[in-house]
């Protein structure tokens, strides 16, 4: 059954100039995540596109822009980092550091505006169980 659902879907991908591209655009986002460089334009630069073209082959069904998904990835990526039992002898400025982000205050600001808590409140809390 997988074996067919991944058949459809390399299909519609085949099919679907945009599909394609958008799926491209977010595999190169998440292998780069943790280059300080990844931006819309170094993006459009890697792929020989305007930045209005990955802004177009990103925007049909997502929810916001291509910019914010590079952010929320990231923020992701650092909740992901401060929930593991195993990097307990990191600093939050560090996991910050490690996906992206150079500046420990914008990124606590940013991490507080998604996830409603201070970064050291989350990891608190997810270390408490």
């Amino acid at each position: 059954m997988r074996r067919v659902e991944n058949k459809n879907k390399e299909e519609e991908l085949e099919h679907n100039p945009r599909l394609f591209k958008k799926k491209w655009i977010k595999d190169f986002i998440d292998r780069n995540l943790s280059s300080h460089e990844l931006t819309v334009e170094r993006i459009a630069q890697i792929a020989q596109c305007s930045t209005r073209t990955l802004h177009r082959a990103f925007e049909d069904e997502s929810e916001c822009s291509l910019s914010e998904y590079i952010w929320q990835r990231r923020l992701t990526r650092c909740a992901e980092d401060l929930r593991d039992p195993n990097s307990i002898g990191r600093t939050i400025s560090d996991v910050a550091h490690k996906w992206g982000f150079t500046c420990s205050a914008h990124f606590s600001r940013s991490f507080k505006a998604f996830y409603g808590v201070s970064p050291r409140v989350f990891r608190d809390s997810a270390r408490a169980g």
